[in-house]
């Protein structure tokens, strides 16, 4: 299996003086079942229980281009875009979600796929679950027990399980992994207690320090911006029973987690409603998390940090000009000044903008992958290299030995060692990566 080392970049742009803003974009029909959103420039896609509703222009317009049971999209870019849904197909459309095929998968009538991330056009992971009948809510119930990752490196056209271990218990239908790439995935341990995490597809998992008591926390989502640091949301109970929100950080790859936040400090109060949930970070910085705060149920409060997370503001209240139910919204910010929100209940599809005229700064992320590393013959693959941003390669005394060409760093003719990838972006920003030539 190749190894590789990805690199999330912050892209800085340059926009007019601004005034932010929560906004209805669409109205999903009454009859559709929405589970998530997915987005890539002016391309928003959200799958239904009854198709795949689109828009091409940033949400001014939108049609349905598929009637597909669908539960998760993810695009690399504007064109290449994968989903996943029943009976073991995924799908994979090549013109940012117009048409679409099944992929080389082979249908499985009591497989769903719950859950997929494209890391370039051709390389993507997706999370199975297999469906049983058992008792939940003391009724009779179909649950799910997650099965593993699959994988292709081929756009598709063949996939391989993975080392990631199946669950070993049941749940009925949320997500129980969560994949930044495929040298960082999270999942629930042991009698879906622990928060795990790998970095070798399964072969060996390790504990992170969040543990949830059945009891007092839940935990709700996994949030990574780099492959060092990123954010989990849980659910905890204060002595009176009432809920709150605690926001936990790490620098660690996940090895760790800190709390930093929880909603008891909030003005508004720290009740919480199981119902709108979801953390946002575009950066190390600037993120956002929903909920359903105070005594007002069924309306969605969100908050901004600007600080990595110590720190957070009311962004927007009730999604009065929406007219937004907030029964169960989900947050997909592209950057600083845009995103994209999704009421699963009121099936309202919600737009971030912003306008105005001072100079701000907006930042993007840019995801780029180099492979293998290490690497015996010294020729690497860059894929998610964009015209933003450039490679130079230096040895251990700072000499430039090569650079990224067609997408492809080559070190054939230097010797054995370590060199350093400087990945430069268009504002002068540098990432470095360490790269071993054997």
């Amino acid at each position: 299996m190749k190894e590789i080392l990805t690199v999330v970049l912050f892209v800085i742009c340059t926009i007019n003086s601004f005034s932010q803003k929560w906004s209805l974009s669409f109205n999903l029909p009454d009859t559709c079942r929405p589970y998530t959103l997915a987005h890539a420039d002016d391309l928003v896609l959200v799958p239904t229980i009854y198709g795949i509703y689109r828009s091409g222009d940033d949400g001014a317009t939108w049609s349905e281009v598929n009637d597909t049971v669908v539960y998760d999209i993810s695009c690399f870019d504007r064109n290449n875009c994968f989903a996943c849904g029943d009976k073991g197909l995924i799908y994979k459309s090549t013109d940012g979600g117009i048409t679409w095929v099944v992929t080389g998968s082979k249908p499985h009538p009591t497989k769903k796929f719950v859950n997929i991330k494209a890391l370039s056009a051709t390389k993507v992971l997706v999370d199975a679950a297999e469906s049983v009948i058992g008792t939940a809510n003391d009724y009779t119930d179909t649950l799910y027990k997650y099965d593993s990752v699959y994988m292709t490196t081929d756009g598709g056209n063949t996939w391989t399980k993975t080392d990631v271990p199946p669950s070993e218990g049941y749940t009925d239908g949320s997500r129980v992994r969560y994949i930044f790439s495929d040298s960082l995935i999270f999942t629930r341990g042991v009698g879906q207690t622990n928060l795990m995490k790998t970095n070798n597809l399964g072969k060996t998992l390790a504990p992170t320090n969040i543990v949830r008591n059945i009891l007092s926390q839940t935990l709700l989502q996994t949030e990574m911006v780099t492959l060092k640091t990123g954010y989990v949301l849980t659910v905890n109970y204060a002595l009176d029973g009432e809920a709150y929100l605690t926001v936990h950080k790490t620098t660690d790859s996940g090895t760790t987690f800190n709390p930093i936040f929880d909603t008891r400090s909030l003005s508004r109060g720290y009740s919480f409603q199981l119902s709108g949930r979801c953390i946002d970070f575009v950066n190390e910085n600037v993120g956002w998390f929903v909920g359903q705060f105070g005594a007002t149920a069924g309306v969605a409060d969100i908050y901004k940090t600007t600080n990595g997370g110590t720190q957070w503001v009311i962004d927007t209240l009730g999604f009065a000009s929406t007219g937004a139910a907030g029964g169960f919204v989900t947050l997909f910010m592209k950057s600083e000044n845009k995103g994209w929100g999704l009421d699963r209940v009121s099936k309202k599809v919600l737009k971030y903008s912003s306008s105005s005229s001072n100079s701000v700064k907006d930042t993007e992320r840019s995801i780029i992958t180099v492979y293998p590393n290490p690497s015996s013959n010294g020729i690497y693959t860059v894929e998610g290299l964009t015209d933003n941003n450039h490679i130079k390669v230096k040895d251990m005394l700072g000499r430039q030995v090569g650079e990224a060409v067609n997408n492809q760093i080559n070190l054939s003719q230097s010797q054995a060692g370590i060199y350093f990838a400087e990945i430069i972006g268009n504002n002068g920003q540098i990432q470095i990566i360490k790269l071993v030539r054997q």
